[in-house]
């Protein structure tokens, strides 16, 4: 991973591959990464790493997103409950 100087770069890179970045933020990270192999290779070894991930597939229980939501919806009120005290 590149130095801490780079990590601002590396959540760029990371947004990024997830889909997740405006374009002015596109832009900054296309501009580092025309001049910065450090980074350039960490942007290289994520997308690798995700799309290797994209290969795993596995069976769930169909009623898990229905107890994960009623678990998050759950933590939800406790937490909602314990900043209006």
């Amino acid at each position: 991973m590149p130095t801490e100087r780079h990590a601002p770069i590396c959540q760029l890179i990371d947004k990024s591959l997830a889909g997740a970045t405006s374009a002015q933020q596109e832009r900054t990270l296309r501009d580092h990464l025309a001049t910065c192999t450090a980074c350039s290779d960490y942007r290289n070894a994520t997308a690798r790493a995700i799309s290797g991930l994209q290969g795993i597939r596995f069976d769930v229980d169909p009623s898990l997103d229905r107890k994960v939501f009623a678990s998050l919806a759950l933590r939800a009120q406790q937490l909602e409950a314990n900043a209006q005290q």
